[in-house]
């Protein structure tokens, strides 16, 4: 392994997360009897084994000719284009269950024919133009994080492709501290962006659960919305302007606070994943770095009792950064989880008193997290109007504790999903969002049509939800699925992906809230066909001789 994918690839090439970190189940005393009830699972030695080998892959001949590859070396240097079979092998494929089962299986068939490393907006350009000229496709890449296949090789009329990593272009340029701007090249990764900000007081507040892993491109591009969205905003709200690179030229925005100059090019890239062009430069909107977190969390009787909460709570303008709210069979997923013994004991015995004193049953009930980041006077203010306001909804506070524990293990869920597939587990997530007359009936529909195909398909499986992000008008659901896998995992998959899709689609849901549309979405992205063909065109105009992530975003 060379020099460049220690540094600039970081995550397992075959997983979710860093190569040296695993969370072993056996560590999680309270993981294996709630695997055994639920599931059927018996931990094992396999378990905490890597589950496939490199070895196991040959990739086919690059495409390239070397003429081909010549002219890239003089666009970026010798060193930045590589066709090694683990460069392609890790940038042809995303995050996804869909993805990571093509892995195990060794079921990917269409690999990137090289990987090219620009290290400026002239060497995009360059790149972009060569690539039209030579017929050769183009899938931007920033931290592979994508679970709805964006990252997928099509390569419909062209033989050849190319991935362009922009790892390298990740400089922070500027800060602006009287108008609260900073502006960073796109292919700064999350931590590192924060650690630049933090040294000048700041922060973008911008923490999806791919943070540690994905770049501030991948989030514009995919029109992503960070956990602490309700006090910082999602990503769009935080882009001043962007540059963004197309085969027919390049586009950069105004840097201004709010224009009326017609329809915004700006909202037009964001969420555009790589179809319209290359996003390389963008100036965000920070706050000040809190003095204090502080998260707390409630007992709920029910979710559509907590639902009302939460609506209460946003509605009536109550100050937080997070409002998470999970169901009854999350709640007791993330119990499990974080037991450290398997014997009940006396903490668990007094919390079972508790709370059937307080009329919430120990075996089924909600619980919701609440975030405030600020002050710390502020903080202990909202803090106080926060639990008045729930008492109304008979919720019951459960204390800082588990909100402090929440912060500290908020990045380290999705390596769970590589141990639990290591069992033959499906695992995978979906979200979408609606308005708060439709969100009640969404939550139900989309959970019958996943237990309909599973019992169809005669498997135990658990169906868990949480409210991720709140508004005004409407929140977003998020749901995670698992089951025990047939012997035909990807056509399991395809068929319960279905039917949530068209569950959503006809409960008035949204797609995708945060995910994006990728491979996965495209063809339930759009309301109509004239919703697809204003698209299309403009990524006719950009991108002329369509060279640009085929076969995303448009059905």
């Amino acid at each position: 392994m060379n020099k460049k994918i220690k540094t600039n690839f970081r995550m397992k090439w075959w997983g979710w997360g860093d190569p040296f970190h695993r969370v072993s189940l056996s560590t999680k005393p309270g993981i294996e009897p709630y695997l055994k009830k639920h599931f059927q699972c018996e931990l094992t030695e396999a378990c905490d084994r890597e589950p496939l080998s490199l070895s196991e892959f040959k990739l086919p001949p690059s495409c390239l000719q070397e003429s081909d590859l010549e002219k890239l070396r003089a666009i970026v240097g010798r060193d930045d284009v590589i066709i090694t079979d683990f460069e392609r092998l890790v940038h042809s494929s995303g995050k996804s269950y869909k993805d990571t089962i093509h892995l195990r299986l060794n079921q990917l068939k269409e690999f990137v024919d090289a990987v090219v490393y620009p290290k400026s907006e002239q060497e995009v350009s360059q790149l972009l133009k060569f690539a039209q000229e030579a017929a050769i496709a183009v899938i931007p890449f920033g931290g592979g994080t994508s679970v709805v296949g964006g990252l997928e090789v099509i390569r419909k009329n062209h033989r050849k492709i190319i991935s362009i990593d922009l790892c390298l272009m990740d400089k922070f340029l500027s800060v602006d501290q009287k108008s609260k701007i900073a502006t960073f090249e796109c292919g700064i990764f999350g931590p590192a962006l924060e650690k630049c900000l933090s040294e000048y007081g700041l922060t973008l507040g911008h923490f999806p659960q791919s943070f540690e892993y994905s770049t501030l491109g991948g989030w514009i591009a995919a029109r992503s919305s960070g956990q602490n969205s309700a006090g910082y905003g999602a990503i769009e709200e935080m882009i001043v302007s962007l540059t963004i690179v197309t085969p027919s030229g390049e586009i950069t925005t105004r840097n201004v606070p709010r224009e009326a100059t017609g329809p915004s090019i700006k909202e037009l890239i964001i969420g555009s994943e790589g179809i319209l062009g290359i996003i390389t430069k963008a100036c965000i909107r920070v706050s000040i770095k809190p003095k204090e977190k502080l998260y707390f969390m409630f007992a709920a009787t029910d979710f559509e009792r907590g639902m009302s909460a939460c609506r209460k709570l946003v509605q009536d303008g109550f100050n937080f950064h997070l409002l998470r709210l999970s169901n009854e069979e999350e709640t007791e997923a993330f119990m499990a989880m974080g037991k450290s013994s398997n014997q009940p004991g006396v903490k668990q015995y007094l919390i079972e008193k508790y709370l059937y004193y307080k009329n919430i049953n120990f075996g089924s009930f909600c619980t919701m997290l609440v975030g405030c980041e600020g002050y710390s006077e502020i903080n202990k203010q909202n803090h106080r109007k926060i639990k008045k306001c729930l008492e109304e909804f008979d919720m019951l506070y459960l204390g800082t504790r588990p909100g402090e524990k929440w912060l500290k293990e908020r990045f380290t869920l999705p390596y769970l999903r590589d141990e639990f597939m290591n069992l033959n587990l499906l695992v995978d997530t979906l979200e979408t969002s609606a308005i708060w007359s439709n969100l009640p009936s969404l939550y139900k529909n989309v959970n019958e049509a996943a237990a309909n195909v599973f019992k169809s398909q005669k498997v135990s499986f658990k169906l868990y939800t949480h409210i991720s992000h709140v508004y005004e008008v409407g929140a977003s659901l998020y749901f995670t699925l698992i089951a025990n896998q047939t012997d035909t995992p990807l056509e399991q998959w395809f068929e319960v992906k279905e039917a949530v899709n068209k569950a959503i689609i006809e409960s008035q849901g949204t797609i995708s809230h945060h995910h994006g549309i990728g491979v996965d979405h495209a063809r339930y992205a759009f309301n109509g066909p004239l919703e697809n063909k204003i698209i299309q065109s403009l990524k006719n105009e950009l991108d002329p001789t369509s060279i640009l992530n085929p076969g995303k975003v448009l059905s």
